[in-house]
C-alpha cells in the first residue's frame, strides 16, 4: 500500500511538473524576500506550539500530568513520521502512543488526539463557511452548490458519530462473542469521552478557539509565502484556498500528501489568475518549511533517551 500512495506521488509530480517553465519556476524563488520568508517561518513555529496547547487542553483534568515541554517535543517528532505516512496527519498514532501509558484512563490519549484533528477540521469548515459568499461574489467558479457540499460537512460528521455510537451500543449489548462485546464496549468508552468533551462548554470552546487561530495563521503565513514572492494574492483568496487545501491534503492517497498539496495548490491559484510557476512556488515554500520542521523533529528522534519523557 506504501508503495502505491509512492507511485501516485511521483505521478502527481511528474503531471505538475509537465505543466511547468523550470526557468520561470527558478527566477521566481531567486526573488524571494528572505525577511517575509524568515517572518513566516517563526510564524509557523509560533502556530504548532499553540496547536500543542490545544492538544495539551484536550486532555482535560490530566493536563497536568504531562510537561507542555515533552507534548512539543513528541508534536515535533510526530511531525517528522507524517512524512513517510499517508496523510500530513499520520504522525497522530506516534502522539497517542506517547500518552497511551501516562493517563489514568489511556483512552484519552486516543480521544484528545482525535478532538484536537476534529476541532481543527470544523473550524476550517467554519473559516470556509464564512468567507464563501464574498468570494462567491468575487469568483463564478465557486457555486452554491460549493458551499453547500462544504456546509453539509459537520453535519455528516455528526450524523456519522451518533450513528456508530448507537451501533456500539447495539452490538455491546445483543452480541453473543465476547471478544466483539468486549471490543464494543471499549468504543463505548471512547464515545463517552469524546461526548464528555464535546458538552464541556468551557473546554470546547477554548480549543475550538485555538483551532480557529492556528487556522488564520496558517491563512496568514501562506499570504506572507506569496508576499516574499511578490505575487499579487489577495488575504481573501487565501482565507477560501487555504482551509480548502488543508482538507485535499488529508485524502490518505499520497505519502505526507506530497504531490496532491502541490498539484491543488497549482490547480486552485491558477483559477484567480496566478500563473502555476508562481502558485508552485508558494507551495514549495510551504512544502519546504514543513520538512524543516520535521528534520528538527528526526534529530529529536536520534537523541532520544528511552526514559526521556519520564515525569
Amino acid at each position: 500500500m506504501t508503495f502505491i500512495k509512492l507511485a501516485v506521488s511521483l505521478l502527481l509530480i511528474i503531471f505538475v511538473l509537465y505543466f511547468i517553465d523550470f526557468r520561470k519556476l527558478i527566477h521566481v524563488i531567486l526573488k524571494i524576500n528572505q525577511g517575509l520568508l524568515l517572518a513566516a517561518f517563526f510564524l509557523v513555529v509560533l502556530m504548532h506550539i499553540i496547536n500543542c496547547f490545544r492538544w495539551r487542553m484536550c486532555l482535560l483534568e490530566q493536563s497536568n500530568k504531562i510537561y507542555f515541554f515533552h507534548l512539543i517535543l513528541v508534536y515535533w517528532k510526530a511531525m517528522f513520521v507524517s512524512l513517510f505516512m499517508p496523510t500530513e496527519y499520520g504522525g497522530d498514532v506516534l502522539r497517542v502512543k506517547f500518552l497511551w501509558n501516562k493517563l489514568d484512563n489511556n483512552k484519552l490519549a486516543l480521544v484528545s488526539v482525535f478532538w484536537s484533528r476534529v476541532s481543527g477540521f470544523l473550524s476550517m469548515i467554519i473559516l470556509l463557511l464564512c468567507v464563501a459568499p464574498f468570494f462567491h461574489s468575487r469568483y463564478d467558479f465557486v457555486s452554491h452548490n460549493t458551499m453547500l457540499m462544504i456546509a453539509a460537512i459537520p453535519l455528516l460528521l455528526i450524523l456519522m458519530f451518533c450513528a456508530t455510537e448507537k451501533l456500539h451500543q447495539f452490538v455491546a449489548r445483543y452480541s453473543n462473542s465476547s471478544i466483539v462485546r468486549r471490543i464494543s464496549l471499549q468504543m463505548r468508552e471512547v464515545f463517552a469521552l469524546i461526548s464528555e468533551m464535546a458538552t464541556h462548554k468551557v473546554y470546547a470552546w477554548k480549543i475550538f478557539l485555538l483551532s480557529l487561530i492556528s487556522q488564520i495563521m496558517m491563512v496568514v503565513v501562506n499570504y506572507i509565502y506569496a508576499q516574499s514572492l511578490a505575487q499579487p494574492v489577495d488575504i481573501l483568496d487565501m482565507l477560501y484556498f487555504i482551509p480548502l487545501l488543508n482538507i485535499v491534503s488529508l485524502l490518505p492517497i499520497t505519502v505526507g500528501g506530497l504531490g496532491l498539496k502541490e498539484g491543488a495548490f497549482v490547480i486552485f491559484f491558477s483559477a484567480i489568475g496566478i500563473t502555476k510557476e508562481n502558485a508552485l512556488a508558494i507551495a514549495l515554500l510551504n512544502r519546504s518549511v514543513l520538512i524543516t520542521l520535521s528534520l528538527i523533529g528526526g534529530l529529536l528522534f536520534l537523541c532520544q533517551t528511552k526514559d526521556s519523557y519520564d515525569k
